[in-house]
């Protein structure tokens, strides 16, 4: 005979697999981020066919399931916001070629390098906009905030290049729109004080 155990049925798998996530970011274990990193993001992300570069923008491949957004409480949803954070942070983590991701700052003289790095830079934004918009769902100012913030400074030596690109607006519209958001309502809580 055994003791019976009180269990919570079904058990929260993804909320447990995002904060193991957490902690092996925390820890820098690369592969155990992105593994149960990548369960969580599969289960609100659905990623698009792969494309060549003039066929779509890197930014739009990846979109964002609302249905299951909408359908998770917040602590699921703050966690998947930390989540996509921790992906981006693991991602500057990786090398591409040998070389840190914040390296890849490259004149417009060396296109075909620069490019793939871009190209890296602006899927590993998708991320962070994708937390912009449910940290601000969730009315998460701070980790809303926070990614916006890293959004921009991700993308920031894309802006600097000679020939900014067209599809960098939308990327910035987004984190714009939300910071904006929380200003209004900073405002009218009286915040500004």
């Amino acid at each position: 005979t055994s003791v019976p155990v009180v269990a919570l049925l079904p058990m929260p798998t993804l909320l447990l697999w995002g904060h193991v996530c957490l902690s092996a970011s925390q820890a820098q274990l690369s592969a155990l981020t992105r593994s149960s990193g990548l369960r969580l993001y599969s289960h609100f992300v659905t990623e698009g066919p792969r494309r060549d570069l003039w066929e779509q923008n890197p930014v739009d491949r990846d979109m964002l399931r609302l249905d299951r957004v909408q359908a998770s409480p917040q602590a699921l949803l703050r966690v998947f916001c930390q989540v996509l954070i921790a992906l981006t942070d693991l991602a500057e983590r990786e090398t591409l070629n040998g070389e840190p991701l914040d390296t890849w700052i490259v004149p417009d003289d060396h296109y075909e390098v620069g490019l793939r790095g871009h190209v890296v830079r602006l899927r590993t934004s998708k991320k962070l906009l994708m937390a912009v918009y449910v940290a601000a769902g969730i009315d998460d100012e701070q980790l809303c905030c926070k990614a916006g913030l890293r959004a921009f400074h991700l993308l920031l030596p894309l802006l600097q290049m000679k020939r900014t690109p067209a599809f960098l607006f939308q990327a910035y519209a987004v984190v714009h729109s939300a910071v904006r958001v929380f200003l209004k309502a900073g405002v009218a809580r009286g915040d500004h004080k």
